[in-house]
């Protein structure tokens, strides 16, 4: 049995902490956690005191395993009597390398998951209860956006990636599941649903279900109305169909905003990553996306330094971010994953020149969303008020398009769906000046 911490209760309940790293279906997966655990324990920051931490990791990178450890060891460090239950991809992955960081450290796989909750409520005992497969809704605390898992795992194949390996085969939800998730949401109060998954463009494939994220997204627009709004996660080029385009164009409350997961530009990296597309084809798609919508927000994934990637190849992912209005880049730098194919290739890009031209494509990329942003000043914005500014009399929140907005405001407006004229774009934020209009 794990000891416990004795710090004192908050409202008469035991404390439990969460961090998340990664995709946004371990988001998901902990705001069901905390949905589960809620009644019987006070939720609190994970920077503060408490009985127990959970923590959900990705395995994505070697950083992202370093990040894990890094926080384990530090709550190890300052809170020697809590108990420390660490889940997700790392965990699912290397169970045995976590274990050995401490005795009071319990490993949980993403498989486990769903024995959590029994664990924390039964004082962490060795054995406790299953409650059964993972679903529902799962508000953050004090957010004012939701996550919706519509599917879990993949069958895509790609060389570089564990994901597969940690999250297994492609599962989807059905729609009354989804339904289910989203009227739950709606209402408790929130106002922006995101559809998450580990693919979203794969939502029912495993099932042979007649609904596809097209159809999916039509019959959601609906149950969403006019009260709330609905974003998509992130999408790979072959899901930019001209049946997705006019779901989303019919719908006024899907978020005009895509992430886009392309990684590379080149013909030869994309085949040896196997990613089911080539440059021609992705352009086509981009295409497609911006000229139906012009002023969405477009987000994208870029790796660099995938072996074989030479200069030229690197130029030709560089010029897609050149040529399309990317509102944001996440950049990753090739992490040789344990079981992978591409952990074998040769031809190594050199950490020295991978880290050179992850520096230089974050460059561009800021260029070109300060470019973005820019449209926007002078124009009016909807935006879903999240929280107070760091600057006293300020709220922060989310553009439709993905861009943040800083605005004048009571904090009595959190939650809200709010139209602000944009009056500035500083470093690709948005700023107003003024109250939102009524």
């Amino acid at each position: 049995m794990m000891a416990r911490a004795t710090v004192e209760r908050l409202n008469g309940k035991p404390r439990v902490a969460f961090a998340t790293f990664g995709c946004k279906l371990n988001q998901w997966d902990t705001q069901v956690l905390e949905r589960r655990v809620r009644d019987r324990f006070s939720v609190v920051d994970i920077h503060g005191q408490a009985d127990a931490y959970v923590i959900n990791t990705c395995t994505v990178t070697g950083s992202s395993d370093a990040q894990a450890r890094q926080l384990i060891r530090r709550i190890m460090r300052e809170r020697p009597g809590a108990g420390v239950f660490v889940t997700g991809c790392y965990a699912e992955r290397a169970p045995d390398e976590i274990s050995s960081m401490g005795d009071a450290v319990r490993v949980l796989g993403n498989s486990e998951k769903d024995r959590l909750a029994g664990l924390l409520s039964e004082g962490a005992v060795e054995e406790a209860p299953d409650e059964g497969p993972s679903g529902g809704a799962g508000p953050a605390v004090g957010r004012s956006r939701a996550h919706v898992a519509i599917q879990k795992g993949c069958d895509r194949g790609c060389t570089y990636c564990i994901v597969p390996f940690v999250r297994g085969p492609a599962r989807s939800f059905t729609p009354r599941e989804v339904v289910s998730q989203v009227e739950e949401l709606l209402a408790e109060g929130y106002r922006e649903i995101v559809l998450t998954g580990t693919y979203l463009g794969d939502y029912a494939s495993d099932s042979g279900g007649s609904t596809d994220l097209a159809g999916l997204v039509r019959y959601l627009s609906g149950i969403v109305a006019d009260s709330a709004r609905l974003r998509l996660s992130s999408i790979g080029p072959s899901d930019i169909t001209e049946d997705l385009i006019d779901a989303v164009a019919r719908s006024e409350n899907v978020c005009r905003h895509f992430h886009v997961a392309f990684q590379s530009g080149d013909d030869a990296v994309l085949a040896a990553m196997r990613r089911g597309y080539d440059e021609r084809s992705l352009r086509s798609a981009l295409k497609l996306l911006t000229g139906a919508f012009p002023d969405c927000g477009l987000g994208g994934d870029a790796m660099v330094g995938f072996p074989g990637e030479g200069v030229d190849a690197f130029g030709r992912t560089a010029a897609i971010v050149e040529e399309f209005p990317f509102s944001y880049l996440h950049v990753f730098v090739f992490s040789a994953r344990p079981g992978t194919r591409a952990a074998e290739y040769g031809r190594k890009v050199s950490p020295e020149i991978a880290r050179s031209r992850s520096r230089e494509l974050r460059g561009v990329a800021r260029r070109r969303a300060r470019d973005f942003s820019r449209r926007f000043v002078g124009r009016r914005v909807e935006v879903m008020a999240e929280g107070p500014s760091r600057k006293r009399g300020w709220l922060e929140g989310t553009s439709r398009e993905y861009l943040r907005v800083r605005f004048k405001g009571e904090e009595d407006l959190k939650g809200r769906l709010l139209p602000v004229q944009v009056e500035g774009a500083i470093s690709g934020r948005l700023v107003s000046g003024s109250i939102p209009f009524n």
